[in-house]
Order: C-alpha cells, then sequence, then structure tokens
C-alpha cells in the first residue's frame, strides 16, 4: 500500500484532459491545479463547468485521459483500480450533496462506517471499539450533535442540517489528509451555512487536514484561504464539449 508522501502537496495535477467516453466530447482540459497540504480551498463553478468530472479524477473514481493527477504526493494512475479505491479509503474523506447516509444504521454507526473498510482509519480513531466509539462521539459533539437523545434517533427523522454534520464527522474519522466537500451546504440557508462551514473548518485545522469545497454558491468563498474558479482554469467553456 503506498505512503502518502509528507512533503509533497495535497493536490498536484498537470495537463489533464478528461472525456466520459472513447471519442466522446473533452469536458475537462486544465493545465494545471496545485492544492497545498492544510490549505481551505473554495473550487466554484457554473453547472457544465467540470466539477463533478473534477471531483471524480481527484477521488481516482475516473482516470484522466493525457496528464497527471497526484494526491498526497501519489500519482493516481500508477495504481490499479482496487489500490485507488484502497488509497481513497485510506487518505479520503467525503462529503456527498445528497449526505448517502445508510437509514438502517445509528447516527455514530453512520460515522464510524470508513473504519470498517480502513485499518490505517481504524487505527488512527483509536483501533479499539470502546475508542472508536468515543471519536466518534467527540466528532459528533463537535459538530453540535452531542446531546444523548438526538445521537439515539433513527437518521432519517434528523434535520438536514443535522444529517449534514453527520456526513461530515464520518468523512473526517480517523483523520484523512485530504477532506473534499460536494456542494455540502446546497440545502440550507446562510446563516446555517456560514455555521457548518466554520464548524468544518475547526475539525480540519484540529486534523491538520487539507479541505477542498466545490460549490456553484459562491456566497462562503470569502472564508477560505483561496477561491479557485474552475471556469477560468477549463480549458473546456461550460456548457460546450469540445470534439477532439
Amino acid at each position: 500500500m503506498p505512503n502518502a508522501t509528507l512533503d509533497k502537496p495535497a493536490i498536484d495535477c498537470r495537463d489533464l484532459r478528461f472525456r466520459w467516453y472513447r471519442r466522446g466530447p473533452l469536458v475537462l482540459d486544465l493545465p494545471e491545479l496545485r492544492v497545498e497540504r492544510g490549505e481551505k480551498i473554495f473550487i466554484a463553478g457554473p453547472s457544465g463547468s467540470g466539477k463533478t468530472t473534477l471531483l471524480s479524477l481527484l477521488t481516482g473514481v475516473g482516470v484522466a485521459e493525457t496528464g497527471r493527477v497526484s494526491i498526497l504526493g501519489q500519482d493516481l494512475a500508477a495504481l490499479s483500480g482496487s489500490r485507488r479505491d484502497r488509497f481513497r479509503a485510506d487518505h479520503l474523506g467525503y462529503i456527498f450533496q445528497l449526505f448517502n447516509l445508510l437509514p438502517y444504521l445509528s447516527l455514530l454507526e453512520n460515522v464510524l462506517l470508513p473504519c470498517r473498510f480502513s485499518r490505517r482509519r481504524r487505527l488512527n480513531a483509536g483501533g479499539s471499539p470502546g475508542a472508536l466509539a468515543a471519536e466518534g462521539r467527540r466528532l459528533l459533539a463537535h459538530l453540535d450533535l452531542g446531546d444523548l437523545k438526538l445521537r439515539q434517533q433513527p437518521v432519517a427523522e434528523l434535520s438536514v442540517g443535522q444529517q449534514q454534520r453527520v456526513a461530515a464527522a464520518r468523512a473526517l474519522i480517523g483523520g484523512p489528509e485530504l477532506v473534499i466537500a460536494d456542494e455540502p451546504t446546497s440545502s440550507l440557508d446562510m446563516d446555517r451555512r456560514e455555521a457548518f462551514v466554520k464548524l468544518l473548518f475547526n475539525e480540519c485545522s484540529r486534523q491538520q487536514a487539507t479541505l477542498v469545497m466545490v460549490s456553484h454558491d459562491r456566497s462562503l468563498e470569502h472564508l477560505f484561504d483561496r477561491s479557485i474558479q474552475l471556469g477560468q482554469i477549463n480549458r473546456v467553456e461550460p456548457g460546450i464539449v469540445r470534439e477532439t
């Protein structure tokens, strides 16, 4: 299993080109994207600007037609599909736009789910069942979900904001070095959006994790260390596909 190289950037992409099917239109043409470790980055872009495609490449779900995707010092193209899956489970935390919580699991069980798939994150979170549960409860409390009665509710009965914070705790468990948030505030009003982002910042700083948040809503970008406009660095214009 590859080791993340500490002196390398969190994300280092060069000359990326991607299309969803062979001989199909080019949807991403990205000369460069570099994110340093510990940065909190906002990536903005309208629909059709390549956000979904970029996230697919950064997580190793998709593979670039040309160019390099280096995550935490690891060239993803050098890994087989199964090893990319393992790398993703060990080193990346992902907050889905629709949360993807499992309704038949409790709040705590949802949070601890990544530790079932990654020995590295399980050990980082304490290893033993008691230590894992304690770390899960700590994360939930830090994200304002510490009330015992609340933790005993089925996840389907939680508010959208509460489900969102459970999803964030799940992404953060076990200290992943890179946390990616895909439109995580799209269902919240402005006050709740900013409060959620600040909670996320605090936990990422505690864990020294790099945070990349992708959104079409630019109202929160002023909170981040740096903002990247995907439409400005992707040479395929939003809504336009290029045949090559």
